[in-house]
């Protein structure tokens, strides 16, 4: 990575980039095409004659292959545009339409951080002796919700696992790794749908709580530490491999992460991982138990 950066710099200075200036913008072109398709649009349009209208998308939105014709209605002043430019359009569109279809969702997203809070106010927030939580810390919670699950999520994959290298040794191929082990892969699916929930909680929990604590003008701030989250969490991951596969795979051993995952121990990684986020938790609770939240603008 460090070699990777440094010729990243030493290129750096030597890279240009040319701008056309008589290139319009992308957006401008298809909303011309919109534009065009509208103002011809009683003209009608010949039956497939050109090998561009034979495009495999030409029958989709049809009504915008009338940009194609000159303004007069016919062909024979030439295209006005091209038949690239009448596609990107028509991607452009079956976007918004997938886009439009996913507002709903949006719409039910909002109300987490919004009247899920103002439920949560309402009601009795002990989550054990001693332990209360306020209304504007419930995002806090949430994402403490999501490591619990991500925990139980290391501990299912743990377990499933060990199932794996238990099948692979009563079928006698522990040394045959390329051969399909029976154990069906629908034994994947719990973690997987774990992991999954774990996200919905922790994820959005973590970027609505940055964002919205993080100082006005600190909200980038709060948006690096986001992301960074998940950047700072790769790298460890690679560290931690690392350092598992030296220390495990020395004096001719099968490794943790062993080439033959038959011989290889990744429950034992996973039950570390597990391990690991129960610590990360405790730490988690305590200072989530004494951070003074930033009130302005809440309820």
């Amino acid at each position: 990575m460090i070699i990777g950066l440094v010729l990243f710099l030493l290129g750096a200075g030597t890279y240009r980039y040319t701008i056309q200036s008589n290139e319009k913008s992308r957006f401008v072109r298809i909303a011309r095409v919109f534009a065009a398709a509208i103002r011809n649009r009683k003209p009608t349009l010949p039956a497939v004659a050109t090998k561009q209208e034979a495009h495999q998308s030409f029958e989709q939105f049809r009504f915008l292959n009338k940009a194609l014709l000159a303004p007069n209605g016919s062909k024979e002043g030439g295209e006005i545009f091209s038949t690239t430019e009448v596609e990107e359009a028509k991607a452009v569109l079956s976007l918004i339409q997938i886009w439009a279809t996913c507002l709903t969702f949006g719409i039910v997203f909002a109300q987490v951080s919004t009247f899920y809070t103002k439920q949560g106010a309402t009601m009795d927030r002990k989550v054990f002796p001693g332990f209360d939580i306020s209304a504007a810390s419930l995002q806090s919670f949430r994402i403490g919700t999501g490591i619990i699950i991500s925990i139980v999520g290391m501990a299912v994959a743990a377990l499933v696992e060990m199932k794996r290298l238990e099948t692979a040794k009563d079928y006698g191929l522990v040394d045959e790794p390329g051969a399909v082990n029976p154990m069906s892969v629908w034994w994947l699916i719990p973690q997987y749908t774990l992991d999954g929930v774990s996200h919905v909680f922790a994820m959005i929990g973590i970027q609505e709580f940055f964002y919205d604590q993080a100082r006005t003008e600190l909200r980038s701030m709060g948006v690096a530490l986001y992301l960074s989250v998940f950047g700072v969490g790769s790298l460890l991951s690679s560290f931690l491999i690392s350092a598992i596969e030296e220390a495990t795979g020395g004096d001719r051993r099968d490794s943790w992460f062993a080439n033959n995952l038959n011989r290889a121990h990744l429950d034992y990684f996973y039950w570390l991982l597990a391990g690991l986020g129960a610590v990360s938790f405790v730490l988690y609770v305590h200072f989530a138990k004494s951070y003074i939240y930033n009130m302005k603008g809440k309820l």
